[in-house]
Order: C-alpha cells, then structure tokens, then sequence
C-alpha cells in the first residue's frame, strides 16, 4: 500500500504539491486494482474503502439541509452529531474511529458526486491523520477549535485533489487525452470519454483535465 509523503508545517498540514498528491493517489488506484493504467474504468470505491482501507462506511443525516456530505471520524466517539429527520432535531450516536460517514441525502443523489464525496474522505483518512490528532471527527471538532481557517482550506483542497488522482488517474487520463488528440477529438469530447470512463461528474472530469493542462 502507498504510503503519504511525510513532511509537515507547524500546524501538522501536509507540505504535498498537487504533483505529489496525483502521484500519491495513482499509488494507492494502482495497489488496489493493478491494471487500472493500461485498462482504465471506474474504481469500486466502496470496495476500496472497505476493503483496501479497511474503513467503515455508514450512512447517516449529518444536518438538517445536507450541508455536509461527508464526514471522516478518527477516534472512537460516544458523541457524534446526527440529525434526526423523525424527531427534527440533533442527537448523538457511538461511531468507531476509521469510520466514514456519508449524508443521507448525499449517498440518495448522483452517484458519480457520491462518488467524490467518498473519494475526499478517503484523502483526508490517508493525508491528514496527523492533522486531526486528538479530534475524533474530521471537521467538526476542528471547526469548533483554534485551528485558522486557511489550514483547513488547504485540507480540503487537497482532499479534492486526491480524490480526482484516485477515481481518474494522472497516468491513464494523460494517455487516453493523447490517444483522443492524435484522431483529432475535442475537448468537449475528451471530457465526455473522462467523465463515461471513470464514472464522475462532467464538472469532475473538466476540472481534473484543466488542472493536468490537457484542455484549455
């Protein structure tokens, strides 16, 4: 299994360039379905998650206006806030660390978004452990501490990025773009054979080949 580039700022924010990040996250897509280069196609993220990971994987209402999409627990906690839709209201519930939590409304939605969704909280799981030391919960006891906000700007973009390096590969989108380029494609069509084969948002896919410099 690939393991993170060590190397923290004071506030314990992996020091990871978006290269470092894409090539971190082909590591793990590569360890857990080997021929995912050569013969790309949709990664079963809940298998990766569950069984590669060794998450688990629950769904709950995180609010009462799905605000939240996911959320990555990484202590045991007798004290997680859901919401109740029954009771209209807050309570808390017993959740074990290593575990992923994805809003109800969420995981009901478009599935290549759900897909993301659980694609970032495996970024925060591998990255950013050392980050939420002593917190259970990955954004709700920061958010309620002294932690700036611009580390946790920083966390989430690179679980963003991470998440695109897994579901769409650096290495196997820069083939298929070139393979696509030589026969005279579009970029509206290269976005399109992304988006089919990786299963994700068309969004997703764009983004993923702007910030690899592959379209303009």
């Amino acid at each position: 299994m690939a393991e993170v580039y060590r190397g923290f700022k004071e506030t314990q924010v992996p020091n990871l360039t978006n290269e470092q990040i894409d090539e971190l996250a082909q590591n793990y897509a590569v360890g857990y379905c080997s021929s995912i280069l050569e013969k790309p196609r949709p990664i079963d993220i809940d298998d990766f998650m569950e069984f590669y990971l060794g998450l688990e994987v629950e769904v709950h209402f995180l609010s009462h206006n799905g605000m939240y999409l996911g959320v990555t627990v990484f202590e045991d906690t007798d004290f997680f806030p859901i919401y109740n839709l029954f009771k209209n209201q807050a309570e808390f519930i017993s959740v074990k660390g290593g575990t992923v939590i994805i809003d109800e409304l969420q995981d009901r939605g478009y599935e290549p978004r759900t897909r993301f969704t659980k694609a970032h909280e495996c970024g925060h799981f591998i990255m950013h452990k050392d980050f939420f030391q002593g917190s259970s919960i990955c954004l709700y006891s920061k958010c309620e501490s002294a932690i700036i906000a611009d580390d946790l700007k920083v966390i989430e973009r690179q679980a963003d990025r991470f998440a695109a390096g897994l579901l769409m590969p650096r290495d196997a989108v820069i083939d298929m773009s070139k393979r696509m380029w030589r026969y005279g494609y579009e970029d509206d069509e290269i976005v399109y054979c992304i988006q089919e084969t990786f299963n994700v948002s068309r969004q997703a896919a764009e983004y993923r080949l702007k910030d690899l410099d592959l379209i303009g």
